[in-house]
């Protein structure tokens, strides 16, 4: 396998991450109804410099979107190509999550997943996240840095 690289995004990844967008969720979009958009506003988050892409061989395999503004650091997404799992790739998009996130100063970072995603709780829980709030459909999330 080729050497896995973090990098900033740029504009022309933009059809790239909407496609790994698309792959990854593809399930829980299918079977879990109010799934919120979480495909929609990537040229956006790009341009405002929030999107870390994982690539491998040229090919961008994950990515993450995190908002490093405001009072809270926040973990807006993360997403693996399904093609790509089990390669390390989303483990090593949450360590550059995390560093950057201290770096900029915050000593927590925090998501909110669905509550249909249990398979996605039970994840963050294990990698140290706590559940700090339900509501409705939302699963907010922290963990301490």
């Amino acid at each position: 396998m080729d050497k896995l690289q973090i990098r900033d995004a740029v504009e022309q990844d933009a059809a790239a991450l909407t496609a790994v967008l698309h792959a990854a969720y593809a399930n829980a979009i299918a079977r879990i109804d109010g799934m919120p958009d979480v495909v929609g506003g990537v040229a956006d988050d790009i341009a405002q410099g929030h999107v870390i892409v994982a690539e491998i061989g040229g090919n961008v395999a994950g990515l993450c979107v995190l908002h490093l503004q405001g009072a809270q650091a926040k973990l807006a997404n993360i997403a693996v190509d399904p093609a790509q799992s089990g390669h390390g790739i989303g483990r090593a998009l949450m360590q550059e999550t995390e560093a950057r996130t201290r770096a900029a100063g915050f000593d927590s970072l925090h998501l909110v997943t669905h509550r249909d995603m249990t398979e996605n709780v039970s994840l963050y829980q294990h990698l140290g996240w706590q559940v700090t709030e339900t509501k409705g459909q939302a699963v907010l999330m922290c963990k301490p840095l």
